[in-house]
């Protein structure tokens, strides 16, 4: 799978556990999160740190993370919560692009049932909540490869979904 900017992940850097947001900057991939400095990139994503994984021209990212010091590499499925501008979310075959973010109102293009069709469209049509997105049952659409081996855990009434990984480490859950 290739890698791109924004999308979410978790790993660890020379052993210890990080998750954040990947840049891409000049050609080059940065792991931008809180626990381990690195090379910096100019915009680290409002994270404190930025970890460099080479360039991301042979589209070898196993090799890239690898030879940089990074494993238990994953990307994370975005929710709803985590989209960004860029990002595709589909609906019953549907799919719509978002425009830009601002807090919680997306701004996004037309409907199209053909996702390049979607892709190559900028054209602003929508401007909806994430609650209202949630609420009309819109997703966010995954690229092929992001596992989704999550894990929906609940205190007081709130839902969340974590990484199995995580679960994991929280001790949450046991290993499969």
């Amino acid at each position: 799978m290739k890698l791109k900017r924004g999308m979410l992940f978790e790993c660890e850097i020379f052993g210890e556990y990080c998750n954040g947001k990947i840049q891409e900057e000049d050609g080059y991939l940065y792991l931008c999160q809180n626990e381990a400095p690195g090379s910096s990139c100019r915009d680290t994503l409002g994270y404190k740190y930025s970890w460099n994984i080479d360039n991301n021209s042979d589209n070898n990212s196993e090799k890239l993370l690898k030879t940089n010091n990074v494993t238990h590499f994953r990307i994370i499925p975005k929710t709803l919560d985590d989209i960004d501008e860029g990002d595709f979310l589909v609906k019953d075959g549907s799919y719509i692009k978002v425009l830009g973010r601002a807090g919680q109102v997306m701004f996004t293009t037309y409907s199209s049932e053909d996702l390049k069709k979607c892709q190559e469209n900028n054209l602003y049509k929508y401007t909806a909540t994430i609650s209202a997105l949630k609420r009309d049952g819109w997703e966010v659409y995954q690229e092929e490869g992001v596992e989704t081996d999550d894990v929906t855990i609940e205190v007081e009434g709130n839902k969340k979904v974590i990484s199995r990984r995580s679960a994991i480490e929280l001790g949450l859950v046991e290993k499969k």
